[in-house]
């Protein structure tokens, strides 16, 4: 079994992990008492969080809406 951890600028609560320039995908961290609705919106100010929401938890194979703080998601570039 091989796991494989990644530390950077992201990894505090309610950080933007902005990895594309190395290929990476994009992470944001959960940070405490905030929502996927708050996530998706932070993530992308300007467009429609329903569909901000769906595509984080499509990235994540989220079946529902809960998150925990500490959590880290993958998010959509921009």
């Amino acid at each position: 079994m091989t796991f494989w951890l990644t530390v950077g600028p992201g990894a505090r609560a309610g950080g933007r992990d902005d990895t594309l320039a190395r290929g990476a995908v994009p992470t944001d961290v959960v940070g405490f008492g905030e929502t996927l609705w708050g996530v998706a919106e932070r993530n992308d100010p300007g467009g429609d969080p329903r569909i901000t929401v769906q595509r984080i938890a499509d990235l994540n194979g989220l079946s529902g809406s809960i998150v925990h703080p500490g959590q880290r998601l993958r998010v959509p570039a921009r």
